[in-house]
């Protein structure tokens, strides 16, 4: 209906959608999957090439850098527990991972990956501050684990912040943009 001439895309889509987009002629540019911001500006050059604008990937590739370089590393590293609704926490090996590190600050997780952290387990572990994924989601917050009435005094009584939903998308490369308020919030 929009008659694109190019659709960038990550995991989502299914065969038949690919499909039909071949047909029609329209450009599929498949962003890659990335695991820290020096992959995600080689990614963003790489789809400002495919899309014909290559300046802008070099230009918002070293936006990216100089936003984190503004980042103010704390003089104390703070242990910072991640924890969404539905009880999942995530490990060094994530985006999340990378989110934290970039801030000067140190994961507590269990695994390297996503897991799931039991309410209980959650009130065993130790953090100088709760780092809140999908807090701001009303839908996942329906009947969820992490609104424990434990697990709820036990954030609300300790030093706790909210990461933004879009920051937490898979491969957000533009997430560096707001890591100096972030960092600030974490001190």
């Amino acid at each position: 209906m929009l008659k694109p001439d190019a659709v960038v895309r990550t995991w989502g889509g299914d065969a038949k959608l690919l499909k039909a987009l071949e047909v029609r002629g329209i450009k599929i540019i498949q962003i890659n999957e990335v695991g820290n911001f020096t992959q995600a500006k080689n990614e963003v050059k790489s789809v400002g090439q495919a899309l014909g604008v290559a300046q802008e990937g070099v230009h918002q590739s070293s936006k990216m850098s100089a936003a984190l370089d503004k980042v103010q590393k704390p003089s104390q590293m703070r242990r910072v527990l991640y924890y969404t609704p539905s009880a999942y926490s995530a490990g060094k090996s994530t985006w999340v991972g990378q989110l934290i590190s970039a801030t000067g600050n140190e994961l507590v997780a269990e695994q390297d990956y996503f897991y799931y952290l039991s309410p209980e387990t959650f009130l065993s572990a130790r953090a100088d501050v709760y780092a809140l994924g999908f807090y701001g989601d009303a839908y996942a917050m329906r009947r969820a684990p992490g609104r424990h009435p434990l697990v709820r005094q036990r954030i609300a009584k300790s030093p706790h912040v909210t990461i933004p939903s879009p920051m937490l998308a898979c491969s957000a490369w533009y997430s560096a943009f707001d890591l100096p308020k972030l960092a600030e919030r974490l001190k």
